[in-house]
């Protein structure tokens, strides 16, 4: 489990209560208004993993990382964040293998330990991800934000990858097509087939999450079985070379070659993904409440496709709650009861199907405030509890209808 402090950092003033961690295991979701900060700590925990990827790795030295301006120019500029830190600014990360400490403008990294390392893929799904479907060959504009970019990156590739083949979008009877000769994506349904750029706003959003997520998912499962043969030229070569170092230090040991085999196992395990960390954005954008229950399954569904996954969601939809709350219950229900002792496992599917329910001990839900405090949202049984920040909303409304119903 990774854990991150955090003080002092944009709208974030004081963090969690007491000093306490965000914890990101499984499934961990911020709700709360504009500008209180959601966005903020999933830019920061989506960096910060990304500089420990790349220390695990050998992208990087660490040395080469102990400088506050190197934690400026390199790491929290990918998101745009440079101006959110101060002399204040409080950041504490812990991952499997890294901490790195922020604090009174300087920033330290230490080593946790040297066992096996899961490396992720890491993807940050931005909220403008519609922009890239209601435009034309968007690859081609220049100054995109870097978040964006890398997120267009992946859903070229993505496309490319599902080229002339149709992909149920799980909304209705809607599949997704595209021609890779033409470059152009469709959305086909019963009785009409539609340009992406000319479709609903929903699609437009709900597409390129989708698409991204299950290609992503998937790249990552294969890299499992195949340890991705089809790595980047550049990691190829990294590769290659630390092996070279690996033979000529046993030879020079004078051991058995066969003895490296555990030593070439774990070398490969950190050129090769391991995981994937999926961080959406408003995975409700435009979308109608059923729709987004489908969207949020979806994402759901890829952090259970393999174990270490992880999802982190940003969200200001009290649907997302209540559908969560539905996952949660329903992986309940298929753990006390075998499928064959449940009568009506059909219905049950049909109401969040198993590859979409989540451990209630792996899911974190956090309230962002607008003083900058951020709450960890009580649970019963598991379940976010109905006393949360979205409903409190929806309780306000029915009381403001109230009392215009009494001034009549």
């Amino acid at each position: 489990m990774t854990s991150l402090r955090i003080r002092n950092v944009g709208p974030i003033k004081a963090g969690v209560e007491n000093g306490a961690a965000i914890k990101f295991d499984g499934v961990t979701l911020f709700t709360g208004t504009q500008g209180s900060g959601k966005s903020t700590v999933a830019k920061l925990y989506s960096s910060l993993a990304w500089l420990e990827k790349s220390l695990q790795r050998g992208d990087l030295e660490i040395h080469e990382t102990l400088d506050y301006e190197y934690f400026m120019n390199e790491v929290v500029s990918f998101h745009g964040l440079q101006s959110y830190f101060s002399e204040q600014s409080y950041v504490e990360y812990e991952g499997q293998a890294f901490r790195f400490l922020l604090l009174n403008k300087t920033f330290t990294s230490e080593r946790l330990t040297d066992a096996p390392y899961d490396s992720p893929k890491i993807m940050y799904v931005p909220a403008e991800r519609n922009f890239l479907a209601a435009i034309d060959r968007p690859e081609l504009i220049s100054k995109l934000p870097k978040a964006l970019k890398a997120f267009l990156s992946e859903y070229v590739e993505a496309k490319e990858h599902y080229a002339n083949e149709a992909l149920p979008l799980s909304l209705g009877n809607a599949v997704f097509a595209y021609e890779s000769k033409s470059k152009q994506s469709f959305i086909t349904g019963a009785s009409f087939r539609v340009n992406l750029l000319h479709a609903s706003s929903g699609y437009q959003s709900y597409v390129p999450l989708v698409i991204v997520t299950k290609y992503l998912s998937q790249f990552v499962l294969k890299s499992d079985k195949a340890k991705q043969r089809d790595l980047s030229v550049a990691l190829e070569k990294r590769l290659n070379k630390e092996l070279i170092k690996l033979f000529e230090a046993t030879i020079e040991k004078g051991e058995e070659l066969g003895s490296i085999h555990s030593a070439f196992d774990a070398l490969v395990r950190r050129y090769t993904y391991n995981s994937f960390v999926n961080i959406v954005e408003e995975p409700e954008q435009n979308l109608f409440p059923t729709s987004q229950k489908q969207a949020l399954f979806e994402v759901l569904r890829a952090v259970k496709d393999k174990a270490g996954n992880r999802l982190v969601i940003t969200t200001h939809s009290p649907f997302i709650i209540s559908y969560l709350n539905i996952a949660i219950q329903a992986f309940d229900v298929y753990e006390r009861f075998n499928n064959k002792q449940l009568k009506n496992i059909d219905a049950i599917r049909d109401i969040c199907p198993e590859a979409s329910s989540i451990d209630p001990s792996t899911t974190n839900v956090y309230a962002f405030c607008e003083n900058g405090s951020i709450e960890v949202v009580e649970r019963y049984n598991g379940l976010v509890a109905d006393d949360n920040q979205l409903n409190n909303e929806l309780e306000e409304t029915n009381q403001l209808f109230s009392e215009l119903l009494w001034m009549e």
